[in-house]
């Protein structure tokens, strides 16, 4: 699978500088023509209503991703493209909350929704979930997919919140 791993500092710091990855590759990975190709077939036939584009969206990918937890050793980002052939190879993947996130705001910034992800914690970053947002409202839609596998409780406060799409 092709990923991004890098070695980051800890604590906040190094949560921050993982975020600011991520979105990176979100962006980058919005215009990439297969990530493109899916979410306009995903959207196929719901105009511009957000709502049901990111119904879709979530849709699919809460049928095709399973949490597996990184590395010890390392923070591995996957890229969007890479995770959608694998998809299509073997009908889901396994990734961590990040990984998900990351996918979930490259196909919606690809159709036109707007993208940000959200950090929860109580004592440092501890997930991290993505929401697509309509570009004509203030209407966000969750994409919070792996927390019930990872552990992380319900009730976790929110800590930070980081736009993704321009």
């Amino acid at each position: 699978m092709n990923s991004t791993v890098y070695q980051i500092a800890g604590g906040d710091a190094g949560a921050l500088e993982t975020l600011h990855h991520m979105a990176a590759i979100a962006r980058e990975a919005a215009i990439d023509p297969l990530v493109r190709e899916v979410a306009a077939v995903l959207a196929w036939r719901t105009g511009t209503d957000a709502g049901a584009q990111a119904r879709r969206l979530r849709g699919w990918l809460a049928g095709r991703v399973g949490f597996l937890r990184d590395p010890i050793v390392a923070e591995a980002v996957h890229r969007p493209a890479t995770l959608i052939r694998d998809i299509a190879q073997r009908g889901r993947v396994e990734v961590d909350c990040d990984d998900v996130a990351v996918l979930a705001a490259a196909l919606g910034m690809a159709i036109g929704l707007r993208a940000r992800f959200v950090i929860l914690g109580r004592d440092g970053w501890e997930h991290v979930f993505t929401e697509l947002g309509d570009p004509d409202a203030d209407d966000w839609f969750e994409f919070d997919l792996t927390r019930p596998f990872q552990g992380v409780g319900a009730h976790y406060p929110r800590m930070d919140v980081l736009e993704v799409s321009p």
